[in-house]
């Protein structure tokens, strides 16, 4: 059964690991803005005080944020389909995406945190 209809005639769907895993990637976007400022502020402070390798070590930071931000609310919005198979494959994408944040502080740990958790809940989902 690839769809669970509800009495009512509702579709069910993952809606709490599509919520956890959304809002673990715009807190990972966040976090990758955040490298852009502090990464400008102190790689230039770097910069001043001979150690010009930091400006290209924020500017990589900042790009993995940012991409993998985009990918996980890419991933649920994908995960909040009706269909069991979808949600599954997209659960088992996320979590990379969430691991692959941790470069850049997985959007200040609790977006890799909520992230990890939405994948997992909506694993079980596709599972049962």
């Amino acid at each position: 059964m690839a769809n669970r209809r509800k009495e009512d005639g509702h579709v069910e769907k993952p809606t709490a690991a599509y919520l956890l895993v959304m809002v673990g990637g715009v807190f990972v976007l966040l976090g990758g803005f955040m490298t852009i400022v502090f990464g400008d502020l102190f790689g230039g402070m770097m910069l001043r005080f001979g150690y010009p390798a930091m400006t290209g070590i924020f500017s990589v930071l900042w790009i993995i944020g940012i991409i993998s931000g985009l990918l996980m609310i890419i991933s649920a919005s994908r995960i909040n389909s009706p269909k069991k198979s979808v949600v599954t494959e997209w659960s088992v994408i996320a979590p990379v995406f969430s691991m692959i944040s941790l470069f850049d502080m997985g959007g200040l740990w609790i977006g890799f945190i909520l992230g990890f958790m939405g994948s997992i809940l909506g694993i079980a989902y596709g599972s049962s």
